[in-house]
């Protein structure tokens, strides 16, 4: 075979290796669904890529390509990233439904899956439409005008189709269900297969969130569906417990089993005024600024909030109960007659709150510090591999020591520090990473950070320069930054750097930097000390003088939002 030959031949080959590793998956398998309760992201299809968002359990996203036993999903409309196969499953098309119709009323049709996306039309009660996929809560349908779009799933219904029945008695250790006086006990009743799509689904006795709990469901078991009333599904589980669920935590196959149409249930709406409509559970936990309150429903927990001077209301449609703590002076109590006010009290009380699960799951934050429940992004400056794979260690001192090592080992102490307060803090790398100054901005503002702190060390062609620098973006009259809020953020870190650090004073300064003009909340980047002088570069390289920046930085945020209240 002659060289050319060879040549092609191999191309050919190396073609080959190249598009099984990073084919798209087939066109049958466009949606992802995650499997498992928390699962990251990475910006690369390994687990040496750093994180840049976190899927839930039963969420589902497009799959975009597949390599290596991980795939590329599509998280929102800004935002790729790489998920491991352990975690998720692809589903076909007929895990989904072949079309959804329009329950009532008006109902938006919008560019994305989810309410803050662009409205591109409406459809009235009766309209319906084909599925070509889904994303979380949101059917992905086919407009009549070609053009794809996106509808809540508690908005529409679901019509099955054809004839057949169950085939088998429906029992559970010998006794069947029945509802109203009658009885499934022979094979001619129809029912529609689902699964449970959360995990400790409560099961009860009868459609009502205060009937009594026969069991608890696990995520993924298997359920036949036999009637609905209301906003509850009365089933039989594979396990043989039978019973009623909230219908919403219930994903209906596309098996034709029945002509008889199940509704998916509408969403439950709070008026303040229709009076106790379920029951919430109550558990809590310290933190090392206070406590969380975690709160827990069959179904979406609605609340309004009243605030003063020196207590926190959170008025639910639901009786709680549990025990409540009283922690670092701060009290919570469960007030009203019906039990539906959960109320904390204490001086200088700060508080976050955080909704998961699809609102089943409320989570109050409480905390004697302004960092509750703040989200931070900390920066390490440089320790980035390029295209090329090569690594950029920063400035570099004459002992060897490099800006990477030192800004990281720096950043994770102010991590630390922060998440004593009660921050949420993000890093936007670990040791190294793949990620440009642009992907770093993009993700913290992807997650809405609070604000951005980059770290580094300086260096200058004179051995004789020193000090401590803070540096900000924020061009004078141009809108896209909030200038004062810069300025603060900026002017408190390099007070407090300057106290704890006690180097030279070179004040703040103002630059270009990508990080801190890409990001869309406060942001600074902060030079703590020159690697080029001698002194500075030996007290950077020292454990005692990297907790002194760190806790310079972490005082100087924490002053920040103190003086944003």
């Amino acid at each position: 075979m002659s060289y050319i030959h060879k040549m092609i031949v191999l191309t050919a080959v190396l073609f080959v290796v190249v598009f099984l590793l990073y084919a798209p998956v087939a066109q049958a398998a466009t949606q992802l669904e995650i499997t498992a309760d928390a699962v990251n992201v990475r910006s690369g299809p390994d687990t040496s890529y750093n994180k840049v968002a976190t899927v839930k359990l039963g969420q589902t996203y497009p799959v975009l390509a597949s390599k290596n036993g991980w795939y590329k999903i599509q998280v929102n409309n800004t935002l790729t990233g790489w998920v491991i196969d352990t975690y998720a499953k692809i589903l076909s098309e007929n895990d989904l439904p072949d079309h959804i119709t329009i329950s009532s009323g008006l109902v938006n049709i919008r560019s994305g899956p989810g309410t803050s996306y662009d409205k591109v039309g409406e459809l009235k009660a009766g309209e319906t439409l084909q599925v070509i996929g889904q994303s979380g809560d949101w059917y992905k349908v086919s407009l009549a005008t070609g053009a794809a779009g996106y509808v809540a799933n508690w908005l529409v219904q679901t019509a099955l189709s054809g004839a057949s029945t169950a085939g088998s008695t429906i029992s559970s250790g010998g006794s069947t269900i029945s509802s109203g006086g009658s009885t499934i006990s022979d094979s001619s009743k129809p029912y529609k297969k689902g699964t449970v799509n959360t995990n400790n689904l409560n099961l009860r006795a009868s459609p009502d969130s205060n009937a009594e709990k026969v069991t608890q469901l696990s995520q993924g078991t298997g359920v036949k569906v036999y009637e609905r009333s209301g906003d509850w599904y009365r089933i039989v589980a594979d396990n043989g417990c039978n019973g009623w669920v909230y219908a919403t935590y219930i994903t209906l196959f596309n098996v034709a089993v029945s002509a008889e149409t199940i509704e998916a249930p509408e969403r439950p709406v709070w008026d303040q005024e229709s009076g106790v409509q379920g029951e919430i559970d109550l558990i809590f936990d310290t933190t090392d600024s206070g406590f969380t309150i975690t709160m827990t429903s069959d179904i979406p927990i609605e609340y309004s909030l009243k605030k003063t001077s020196s207590s926190v209301s959170f008025v639910t449609d639901m009786a709680i109960s549990g025990e409540t703590p009283c922690v670092y002076g701060m009290e919570a109590q469960i007030e009203g007659e019906s039990g539906q006010t959960l109320t904390v009290t204490g001086n200088s009380l700060y508080y976050d709150v955080d909704k998961e699960d699809e609102g089943r799951k409320l989570i109050l934050m409480f905390g004697i510090s302004p960092l509750v429940g703040k989200l931070i992004y900390l920066d390490p400056g440089h320790g980035v591999i390029n295209s090329s794979g090569i690594l950029d260690p920063g400035a570099c001192g004459s002992s060897g020591l490099q800006e990477k090592d030192v800004v990281y080992a720096i950043a994770l102490k102010t991590k630390a520090l922060l998440e004593d307060m009660g921050a949420q803090v993000v890093m936007t790398r670990g040791k190294t990473t793949y990620l440009t100054l642009y992907e770093r901005a993009a993700i913290a503002n992807s997650a809405g950070a609070d604000i951005f702190v980059s770290i580094h060390t300086n260096s200058s062609t004179s051995s004789s320069t020193n000090g401590t620098s803070t540096w900000l973006y924020a061009p004078s009259g141009n809108s896209a930054y909030d200038r004062a809020a810069r300025v603060l953020l900026a002017q408190k870190i390099q007070t407090s750097l300057l106290y704890y650090g006690g180097r030279a004073n070179l004040g703040l300064q103002e630059s270009n930097f990508v990080v801190i003009r890409e990001t869309a909340m406060p942001s600074v980047l902060v030079e703590t000390a020159f690697i080029s002088n001698a002194t500075e570069q030996a007290l950077l390289a020292s454990d005692s003088f990297q907790q002194k920046m760190a806790k310079g930085i972490a005082e100087g945020i924490k002053a920040y939002f103190l003086a944003c209240e």
